[in-house]
């Protein structure tokens, strides 16, 4: 099963950003405590944000607000690690979780 739950900074607009496995990993990207809240990444193609599934993790990571950030994160392209089958690029929707 997929794990889709990870950590964000909510920021002011409502949008979030630093998506990470723990609170603490967000914190040392800048975001207040207070700011850092549990989110679930849902599979939607009209979602605002960009992931990285990884077969290998069976998790999502490197959520970005677009595609050209996430398609930085590969030096040799991502198309390359989706023909070797290491993930796949997934449109997202972010739900806050109650904390």
């Amino acid at each position: 099963m997929t794990k889709t739950t990870t950590f964000a900074h909510l920021r002011e607009d409502g949008s979030f950003s630093s998506f990470y496995p723990s609170r603490a990993a967000v914190k040392m990207c800048g975001a207040p405590v207070d700011e850092i809240v549990e989110v679930r990444l849902v599979p939607d193609a009209e979602g605002s944000y960009w992931c990285w599934l990884d077969f290998e993790r069976n998790e999502y990571c490197m959520c970005w607000p677009s595609l050209m950030q996430l398609k930085i994160c590969f030096p040799y392209g991502i198309e390359n690690e989706e023909k070797r089958d290491k993930g796949v690029r997934v449109r997202v929707s972010v739900e806050r979780l109650a904390s």
